[in-house]
């Protein structure tokens, strides 16, 4: 009966693991930095490396008071790539399936990878410093709560990805409609009430890295670093969408924001109405909707393909 416990605990704890692998092999192609990164922390769960393994996350959370008591520092790096279990490891890989396959097409990967590193370094660092302040601020025990997980810089890649499109709205809980301009502030909210256990600072440290980010006050850290991923590694990711190719606004990162957030403005108004109709005449090659959706199901009938990362 105790082997059948062990047996049934085994599978609960991998049951996550199970169905982010399902998820990872039917999604079609991932860019490399967004697929390495899922990958590193499955390992890191599933106990291939051993010091980051889930039988130390009490001994390596992020816990602000232990941090600046005994300078264990690695507790500031150690506990991002750690989950507390596999359900919370399935939901943040999503979340970076999600997010990660559109910023790094978007950004090109190099610059993606110097944006990832900066959020991992600095959002535990702003946790620290959000705990101590609130703490001092409001006398709770923030600094004594111990954190893990990836949801920190999810929420900066969140709000780095809403300020491309500021003027759009996404659904809470897939029907509430709300501004993607608010919708890292909300979830923040909704995310405490619904889920007590979520570590509220270090989401709220994954927003001021965010915004810190899109104010262009991280470029000191993020160009240099861009630079020497691009020139070293350059050939090994994808280079960015059309629109972000070009830098006459200048070569840091600020200028490029805003210059792909007009470009992103503008692309999105395209098609909308203007009194008078648009010719999508060289997208469809001149067919019926008929004919469309029958060259297409001859097309899924010929092409189809077996399940893969590609």
């Amino acid at each position: 009966m105790f082997r059948n416990r062990q047996n049934q605990r085994r599978q609960r704890d991998t049951y996550g693991v199970m169905l982010l692998a399902f998820q990872l092999m039917n999604s079609g192609p991932i860019p490399p930095v967004t697929l390495v990164t899922i990958l590193a922390q499955i390992a890191i769960y599933l106990d291939f490396i051993p010091f980051l393994g889930p039988d130390r996350t009490m001994e390596m959370c992020l816990r602000p008071d232990i941090i600046l008591r005994r300078g264990e520092y690695y507790r500031l790096l150690a506990p991002v790539f750690m989950h507390a279990d596999d359900m919370h490891l399935y939901y943040n890989m999503i979340s970076m399936l999600w997010k990660g396959r559109r910023m790094e097409k978007m950004m090109g990967g190099a610059r993606f990878l110097a944006m990832l590193l900066v959020f991992v370094l600095l959002t535990p660092i702003a946790t620290v410093a959000v705990s101590v302040g609130i703490d001092q601020l409001f006398n709770t025990e923030y600094s004594y709560q111990c954190g893990v997980g990836f949801s920190g810089v999810l929420f900066a890649l969140k709000v780095v990805l809403n300020n491309l499109r500021p003027h759009d709205h996404e659904a809470l809980f897939g029907w509430i409609p709300i501004p993607t301009r608010y919708a890292s502030w909300i979830e923040l909210v909704v995310i405490q009430m619904l889920t007590p256990n979520a570590s509220f600072v270090g989401h709220l440290g994954g927003i001021i890295c965010g915004l810190a980010y899109t104010s262009g006050l991280l470029t000191v850290l993020v160009e240099p670093l861009y630079q020497i991923i691009d020139s070293g590694f350059g050939g090994v990711f994808e280079e960015a969408e059309e629109p972000t190719r070009g830098r006459a606004q200048g070569n840091d990162w600020s200028s490029w924001f805003r210059g792909f957030t007009n470009r992103w403005g503008q692309s999105q108004d395209q098609g909308r109405t203007t009194g008078r109709r648009q010719d999508w005449s060289h997208y469809t090659g001149g067919m019926s909707e008929d004919e469309q959706m029958r060259r297409a199901q001859e097309e899924s009938l010929r092409q189809r393909r077996p399940y893969g990362w590609n």
